[in-house]
């Protein structure tokens, strides 16, 4: 994805979002926006999220991928938002002996990666409440 392309898309990834089918009621993530999964219609609108969620299974990541190097090891954990949305994410700002499941935890703006020619790319992430 170029700069001048993210840059048009970064309030969609500055924001927690989902989208909901209002044939089924299923709420999918925010790159899921075309069709949904459950019913196939295309009938879907954007969903603003609370941000607070629940780990229900989570790791440590130790041999992470190339652009995340220098990064590890880093906690990647499987939540479930307030809405009932079922995703993962980065946890941050913890240690990896601190999270357990049950824990509730909140969404921030984080940077996601630095970009081959210095870019700054951010995103949602997840810490401890």
């Amino acid at each position: 994805m170029s700069v001048i392309e993210y840059r048009r898309m970064a309030l969609d990834k500055l924001h927690l979002h989902g989208y909901r089918c209002k044939d089924c009621g299923v709420l999918h993530p925010s790159w899921e926006k075309y069709t949904c999964g459950e019913c196939r219609s295309s009938n879907l609108v954007r969903e603003d999220l609370s941000g607070k969620a629940k780990v229900t299974h989570f790791g440590a990541v130790y041999y992470p991928p190339t652009e995340f190097k220098g990064e590890e090891p880093y906690l990647l954990a499987e939540i479930v938002t307030e809405e009932g949305l079922r995703t993962s994410s980065r946890i941050v700002k913890m240690p990896l002996d601190a999270l357990k499941v049950g824990d509730t935890v909140q969404s921030t703006i984080r940077r996601v990666k630095i970009g081959p020619e210095g870019e700054l790319y951010y995103g949602v992430k997840f810490d401890k409440v």
